[in-house]
């Protein structure tokens, strides 16, 4: 489509400066991806996290939790990871699905994003398709969680949980 277009201007073009202007921004135009909303790289970095809980792997959950994290009833990064560790690091698999997520800015503090994530887990079970049928065993939880940009992606930077 593209070379469509610039051959369409070439022929027509009489003015070479003209010409090139629409060449570049035509080329700066259609070369760019999309933005994303911060609202969407969330919700790409749950899903990231659900999948990789899925596949047993700590070290891409733990990437989203800050150092400097805190909840409200005192756990730090260090009892996050030992959680995280315990379910993750085992010969059974833990299975999770995200079932509900929003997102919503906080102007408060370092542009935190309060995210609110209704979260299945099951041990011993794949439940990441939303058509699969939930194991007997299956735990909801619910997660309220603030979001913070960093030069290593969103971090979790407080939060807490509860079972439903």
């Amino acid at each position: 489509m593209l070379t469509r277009l610039l051959c369409i201007h070439r022929i027509r073009a009489r003015n070479t400066l003209p010409g090139l202007a629409l060449l570049a921004g035509l080329v700066i135009t259609c070369g760019e991806p999309p933005q994303l909303t911060p609202e969407d790289e969330l919700r790409a970095t749950l899903l990231e996290i659900i999948e990789a809980v899925e596949e047993g792997d700590p070290r891409t959950v733990l990437e989203h939790v800050s150092f400097e994290f805190q909840s409200e009833d005192g756990l730090g990064y260090t009892e996050v990871q030992s959680i995280v560790l315990t379910f993750l690091v085992r010969d059974e698999r833990a299975g999770a699905r995200l079932e509900d997520l929003s997102i919503e800015p906080r102007s408060v503090g370092r542009g935190t994003h309060e995210v609110r994530a209704r979260v299945v887990f099951a041990m011993g079970y794949s439940i990441r398709e939303a058509h699969q049928p939930l194991p007997p065993g299956a735990a909801r939880y619910e997660f309220l969680l603030g979001f913070t940009r960093t030069e290593k992606g969103w971090q979790a930077i407080h939060g807490r949980y509860q079972q439903l």
